[in-house]
């Protein structure tokens, strides 16, 4: 079956159709559905009509529901891991690199939030290609992250800690600041964030890492890593 014979069922007029497109709104569509429902409420019909498509469409590309949530997933991915080739780690490791990398690490989170707030169901935790994604976005992190912290420890840049135990806290802060929007409506009022509230946050969370690696620094709070 090829995907003109999918859109154009029999009896219906001709429509232009751009594949690209319609495969964006396909996956704006289901993120936007994954994140606010759970997935087991969330239909391939659901889906279909939010983009203004057939459902046999999805069914066309993705094949289910599961491959549409893998799909979505492996398109944050693919921006996440774009934005976080581009951070910058300032060399050699220096309390303002630091600073610099942690500042552009929050940035991509909050550009990129439904990454991390997408949650597959237990069964959905078998599927390949899924997990495949989780641990893609985990793996990058943990390089670049530990391998910076490493060298500075090594050469006397920081105060020598376990590098994967700062960044667990530090990634554990960051979900909750965009994840944990049920918290957040308790602290603040609000489930999505002012601008003004994340940059205080983004602030406080650099300060907070800077004063696990130089405990002894008087200006702990006074220079934070630059917006990226």
């Amino acid at each position: 079956m090829t995907e003109a014979a999918v859109r154009s069922p029999r009896g219906a007029p001709k429509r232009s159709y751009d594949p690209a497109r319609s495969r964006a709104r396909i996956l704006k569509a289901a993120e936007d559905l994954f994140v606010s429902q759970p997935f087991e409420s969330t239909t391939i019909r659901e889906v279909a009509a939010r983009a203004g498509v057939p459902s046999s469409l999805l069914y066309y590309y993705y094949g289910d529901k599961e491959g549409l949530f893998a799909e979505v997933q492996r398109n944050l991915y693919v921006h996440v891991v774009e934005a976080m080739g581009r951070l910058k780690l300032a060399h050699p490791p220096s309390r303002e690199g630091i600073a610099e990398f942690l500042g552009q690490f929050f940035d991509v989170v909050s550009r990129y939030p439904n990454l991390f707030r997408l949650n597959p169901s237990p069964a959905m935790l078998r599927n390949r290609r899924i997990r495949e994604v989780e641990h893609g976005t985990m793996q990058l992190l943990v390089e670049r992250g530990e391998a910076y912290l490493r060298e500075g420890m090594d050469k006397g840049a920081f105060r020598k800690v376990e590098p994967r135990n700062l960044m667990l806290a530090f990634h554990g802060m960051i979900r909750a600041v965009f994840v944990d929007r049920d918290f957040n409506h308790v602290l603040y009022g609000r489930k999505n964030l002012s601008p003004e509230l994340l940059a205080g946050l983004r602030g406080t969370l650099i300060d907070m890492a800077l004063r696990t690696l130089f405990p002894d620094d008087k200006d702990g709070g006074k220079r934070r890593g630059g917006r990226g």
